[in-house]
């Protein structure tokens, strides 16, 4: 056993390895268009992955948690040329809010010649994944802690500023679908200032910030209104409902789904049929919404509607729950499915 060692070292000696050092690489990104050399929260990145000499470490990006932001290190990687991977991922919600996981918006891969006893600096920006298109906000809310079951305010009112599609400015009802908020649709990338606002009868409450939409994924941001004295007491009064009809699937309009006309009318929590609420519409494009005034009585409703193509029922909904306020004019978008086999 000591001959073989005797002899392997002056052999391995002669053949000249090679000892390599390892490095510590510190990574700094930024994101690309549509967003372009912005941060972690303009892009709309949660968490950034980075994949080199078989190692793999994950980094929050969060340009307001101290300790993380625009940049991580990798310690102990081998001096040489390297291959790496960088890929930042979003934060994906359904339409109630609820997490679902991460998505991968933006990424690349780059080269780079490591010198031995040295801090490695990598400044890299990052491209965006596919094209992007208009994305949805979800607004989440709460006030001051409480639910709008809690406070009993029966809407939000939403004001967004979009100089592309136009400003949204309405109030919307403060629980749908059993969920405390509400999806505004068609965004393009980019930042937008926004302000929420509600009223309990005794207590006005506020917020407002910026949201941010990458184009990839949509976005969810969870508001808590704080309260804000300045507000006025909401009003009383007879409520008023508009409904916004679609057709099919498609979420079609009345050419595209072939409906000639449309037929209503509404019922109240108990199921009696509310006078004055029926009627029988031209389907013509672009339809306007549906107004339905004077509804004196607060409380649950529903909507039953038909999309006939001449005198077939080809779209029909049955017992939509919406919801009428005291002096609130409220809006429902109302997609009709179709009828089997049409």
């Amino acid at each position: 056993m000591n001959r073989f060692a005797a002899l392997f070292i002056p052999t391995a000696l002669a053949m000249g390895c090679v000892v390599t050092t390892p490095v510590d690489v510190q990574f700094n990104w930024s994101f690309q268009a549509p967003n372009g050399g912005t941060s972690c929260v303009d892009a709309d990145v949660q968490t950034v992955t980075i994949t080199i000499d078989g190692i793999t470490k994950q980094f929050v990006c969060n340009d307001f948690v101290s300790g993380a932001g625009q940049s991580g290190v990798i310690n102990g990687i081998l001096s040489g040329t390297q291959t790496y991977t960088v890929a930042g991922f979003s934060d994906q919600y359904d339409i109630n809010g609820n997490y679902t996981g991460q998505v991968q918006s933006y990424g690349g891969t780059f080269t780079t010649d490591l010198l031995a006893g040295t801090l490695d600096v990598e400044n890299i920006s990052l491209t965006p994944l596919g094209t992007p298109s208009n994305s949805n906000i979800i607004l989440l809310w709460t006030f001051n802690g409480s639910t709008c079951s809690q406070i009993g305010s029966p809407q939000v009112t939403i004001q967004i500023v979009d100089p592309v599609s136009g400003n949204v400015n309405m109030p919307v009802p403060c629980t749908a679908n059993g969920v405390d908020g509400a999806k505004i649709t068609n965004f393009a990338a980019g930042s937008y200032p926004f302000t929420l606002s509600a009223n309990d009868g005794t207590n006005g409450y506020f917020a407002s910030g910026t949201l941010y939409v990458n184009g990839y994924s949509d976005t969810a941001a969870h508001i808590d209104l704080g309260i804000d004295s300045t507000q006025a007491p909401p009003p009383n009064g007879p409520g008023t409902v508009n409904f916004e009809f679609t057709f099919g699937a498609g979420q079609a309009g009345c050419s595209a789904g072939g409906v000639s006309t449309v037929s209503y009318f509404l019922s109240d929590g108990t199921g009696a049929f509310v006078p004055g609420s029926s009627s029988s519409d031209p389907c013509n494009d672009p339809l306007p919404p549906v107004t339905i005034t004077n509804l004196s009585a607060p409380g649950t409703y529903y909507l039953s509607a038909r999309g006939l193509s001449g005198n077939t029922v080809s779209y029909q909904i049955v017992q939509y729950q919406f919801e009428v306020y005291p002096g609130a004019s409220l809006t429902y978008s109302v997609n009709l499915p179709s009828v089997s086999g049409f």
